[in-house]
């Protein structure tokens, strides 16, 4: 998502996909041919470069260390047996938009009152133009025995939120749902999580339990099931008007949900999941055949302590805190506030052609300000 915050008539765009960071203005005079640099290689740094290309803007940078290119919301459908999780991947190579510079490398830091980045190598990049779409990390080492779960072909732990585990959940999922795959027992136990941190499509979580609840009532196995949703917060979702509809859903289905309940612990060996109540503390073990986790997910190592990070989205993110930037070199516009966790936020084509179009209007001297957009976007 792309929206423009403005203040004093000087507009900015900031955007989205996972988390909104904020926007910053640098009042430097124009001293050379604009350079547009993108720190990201996943969907919205890709896009960005895309529509700033087909609107013919010519000095395009994409920084982006990985060689392979995951188009990560294809990872439900995957989870779900609609599609193999090798059509997720393509080399990079081959989708970066023709005619945008390939640095295939990591960002070490910034240094905004000079517009310029640093890169592992000590590389130094200028720019007049900074958008950072760097997305957030997954992190499935918060959780103790998550990954020991993930990594166990039998343990039931499973988690569309990587390409290497993303095909293991609907194979996990026939070998349960399958005949005697769960003894003796009327039902297996499918429980699906939602992370208590910030997340990159925070529908996806339920996604996958719909995909699958489908999938076992089309097969006439729905009454085999006891399908329970876990989450720390205390809705199906956090948009008011989608967590009515999907809490109706949730009835009509026989779902049941567990609210304020946060996974803090695995057993992958007795498949046994422990739960915190975020209010009270108290725990309680919930056994399962099935375990779906939506993993704790943190903005990436060279963002924190980023002078980019307002100190309220850094604490959400990271629990560091971070000043916010003091230098006369630029003006802080607005502090954008972070998103619901619970709202599914996507670059969508519409909102990338806004941001390539205020770019435009920049490049083509409106405005001789040179500005950096700080954005992080799903991966």
């Amino acid at each position: 998502m792309f929206r423009f915050v403005s203040k004093n008539r000087n507009a900015i765009l900031a955007g989205t996909g996972a988390t909104v960071m904020g926007g910053y203005l640098f009042l430097r005079p124009k001293q050379h041919p604009d350079r547009i640099v993108i720190v990201g290689g996943g969907t919205g740094g890709i896009g960005v470069a895309a529509m700033l290309r087909n609107e013919g803007m010519k000095n395009v940078t994409l920084i982006e260390p990985k060689d392979v290119h995951y188009y990560q919301p294809l990872w439900t459908l995957c989870g779900g047996g609609v599609k193999n999780v090798s059509e997720s991947a393509k080399p990079m190579k081959d989708i970066l938009p023709k005619g945008t510079n390939w640095v295939q490398n990591k960002v070490e830091s910034f240094q905004p009152t000079e517009n310029k980045i640093t890169t592992a190598d000590g590389k130094k990049i200028e720019y007049d133009y900074l958008v950072v779409a760097a997305g957030i990390e997954t992190k499935f080492d918060q959780v103790p025995g998550l990954q020991e779960g993930l990594e166990g072909k039998d343990s039931g732990v499973v988690s569309i939120y990587d390409y290497n585990w993303a095909d293991k959940t609907f194979k996990t999922f026939q070998r349960v749902s399958g005949s005697g795959a769960f003894g003796d027992k009327q039902k297996a136990n499918y429980l699906f999580t939602f992370s208590p941190t910030v997340l990159k499509c925070a529908g996806a979580p339920q996604k996958i339990m719909w995909l699958l609840e489908d999938t076992l009532r089309s097969q006439g196995k729905r009454d085999q099931a006891n399908i329970t949703y876990w989450t720390p917060g205390g809705t199906m979702f956090g948009v008011k008007y989608y967590s009515d509809k999907l809490n109706k859903i949730r009835e009509d289905r026989g779902v049941e949900a567990k609210f304020k309940q946060q996974l803090v612990k695995i057993d992958p060996e007795n498949k046994v999941a422990t739960f915190e109540n975020v209010d009270t503390k108290e725990k309680v073990e919930q056994p399962f055949d099935m375990l779906h986790v939506a993993p704790h997910m943190y903005a990436p190592a060279f963002l924190q302590g980023s002078p980019f990070l307002m100190q309220r989205v850094l604490s959400t993110l990271t629990s560091t805190p971070c000043r916010a930037p003091s230098s006369p070199m630029y003006l802080h516009l607005e502090t954008v506030p972070i998103l619901q966790i619970r709202r599914q936020l996507l670059p969508s084509p519409a909102k990338l052609l806004s941001l390539s179009t205020t770019f435009e209007g920049r490049l083509k001297g409106r405005s001789s300000m040179v500005s950096t957009l700080a954005m992080t976007a799903v991966r």
